[in-house]
């Protein structure tokens, strides 16, 4: 069983907000997006696709998070999730592909930084 569901429903609602909020830039500016962290059009295609991925993930955490019971094993898969985000955001800053402008770099970072916290918050609340 889950202690401090409370906590957790808080943590899963923060990071579902955050990921209908940057699905909802992606999908509906994705051009803006694109050129804002790489400094190239062509690959607005790309961040449509992530904007509708994260967009999907958003209305699953808000999914788990209303139900009367959470699911150790699907907080864990969104934990996975932020991990992943996280990861592969050092990979494609790492690369200098996609993330490559000054400013597109610095909002990876934050996002990426947030998303850690939530994942880690989701993944400390499920082992205690």
């Amino acid at each position: 069983m889950i202690e401090n569901t409370k906590f957790l429903k808080k943590v899963l609602g923060a990071n579902a907000l955050s990921c209908l909020i940057f699905g909802a830039i992606f999908t509906f500016w994705s051009t803006s997006s694109v050129v804002f962290i790489s400094g190239e059009k062509s690959l607005d295609l790309l961040i449509r696709v992530v904007g509708i991925l994260l967009i999907l993930n958003g209305l699953h955490l808000i999914s788990a998070l209303i139900r009367k019971r959470l699911h150790k094993y699907e907080v864990l898969y969104f934990s996975a999730g932020d991990g992943l985000w996280v990861l592969g955001t050092v990979i494609l800053i790492g690369m200098g592909w996609l993330i490559s402008t000054p400013q597109g770099v610095i909002s990876a970072i934050l996002v990426a930084v947030m998303v850690g916290i939530f994942g880690l918050l989701q993944f400390k609340a499920v082992r205690s």
